[in-house]
């Protein structure tokens, strides 16, 4: 505000070219260039380094002496490090898989030896010894080369992942669920591929086919018009933990049947991200031209002239479109009319004087003798 009336004070005068309106303009021209200071009132004493801290004073004078550079250095050599890092552990991989292609290549050729030492002196149980030692130590070298070998056995179906998307139950979760089961029915959990990535996968795989099955599915009986539904909702966010993000839930009920077709993300509520979100969703499952009826609230998202979803919609598929208004929504309206009517105040807060009244001697009515409204409308018309 202080900066404000400093400025709207000489613009008031700027007709008036006098020697006291001219300093006021060249002071505050002057005063532009100086340091816009926001800074703690004890920066000076909380700032530990003496770089950062003469940086700040000569920013303090009269046209805000020292800049700063446009690379940080501290942070680019800290980057350098972390990519010299990856490049020495990609050729230590590297290194890791030329050294067991030769261990292959030699025991392909110590088995052909073998072979051919069988063929002509037809040796005895000590060349399978021989042969078997070999093996383990090549076994042995590749190990020590690896590290922890993965086991290769899966035991993973699609129920199982069916299961773990139902429950939520995260990747980490079910390797140590995996693990303590196996254990409990004597298996080698060495041998099985239980470990996050590959649980990860297969969950992608299993929602994948079973997303391309239901719409297989789908398209086998494929209706020839639908009415689609759709309201936003805040849900919890799939990437943040404690966070909540606006989704479009999107159901088509033609015929005695109603599927959900999506709930794609919304990055706000306007009419036309929510129309475009729809429009997708229909374009996805090949709707576009049997979508003939939409079924939302009447708020002014979705019935606003100019702005609407309901407009965009018809824009997009270049025809009119049937409206029907969410029948809860219109009983919402009717019954907010009726107790406004009654109550003789408008208001949205949920502390209304009559409600409070009922909830303070609620333990006092009689629950078991009463009559709802459309038995005493019955009575009083017959």
């Amino acid at each position: 505000m202080k900066m404000y009336n400093y400025w709207h004070n000489p613009q008031k005068s700027a007709w008036r070219r006098s020697e006291r309106q001219e300093e006021n303009e060249r002071n505050f021209i002057s005063d532009l260039n100086n340091l816009f200071d926001i800074a703690h009132a004890n920066a000076l004493e909380i700032i530990k380094i003496e770089e950062d801290r003469k940086f700040l004073l000569s920013q303090r004078e009269p046209g805000r002496r020292g800049c700063l550079m446009g690379i940080d250095m501290k942070l680019a050599k800290r980057e350098e490090r972390v990519l010299l890092r990856v490049l020495e552990q990609e050729n230590r991989r590297a290194k890791v898989h030329h050294s067991l292609e030769i261990d292959d290549n030699f025991m392909d050729s110590s088995e052909e030896s073998s072979g051919t030492e069988d063929i002509s002196d037809q040796p005895g149980p000590s060349s399978n010894i021989a042969q078997s030692s070999l093996k383990e130590n090549i076994n042995t070298q590749i190990e020590l080369k690896m590290g922890i070998v993965r086991g290769s056995k899966c035991f993973l179906s699609p129920k199982i992942m069916a299961v773990l998307d139902r429950f939520h139950i995260s990747q980490r979760s079910s390797v140590f669920i995996f693990e303590a089961v196996a254990e409990s029915l004597r298996h080698n959990i060495d041998e099985l591929a239980i470990n996050r990535n590959t649980i990860q996968r297969y969950r992608e795989d299993f929602r994948k086919t079973k997303a391309t099955r239901i719409k297989e599915l789908f398209k086998e009986n494929e209706p020839s018009f639908v009415c689609f539904h759709c309201d936003s909702k805040l849900l919890p966010a799939l990437n943040v933990r404690d966070l909540k993000s606006e989704r479009l839930p999107i159901i088509v009920t033609y015929k005695d049947e109603e599927k959900l077709m999506g709930v794609p993300k919304l990055e706000n509520s306007s009419g036309k991200e929510q129309a475009m979100a729809v429009w997708n969703v229909l374009k996805d499952w090949g709707l576009e031209d049997k979508a003939q009826i939409l079924c939302s609230d009447t708020a002014s998202s979705n019935t606003g002239r100019i702005n609407g979803a309901i407009t965009f919609l018809e824009l997009y598929a270049d025809r009119e479109m049937a409206y029907f208004p969410c029948r809860h929504h219109i009983y919402e309206l009717v019954l907010r009319n009726v107790f406004e009517y009654e109550l003789n105040e408008v208001t949205s807060s949920p502390d209304v004087a009559f409600f409070k009244k009922i909830r303070e001697k609620w333990n006092n009515l009689e629950k078991e003798n009463y009559m709802d409204g459309y038995k005493y409308l019955n009575a009083i018309c017959s």
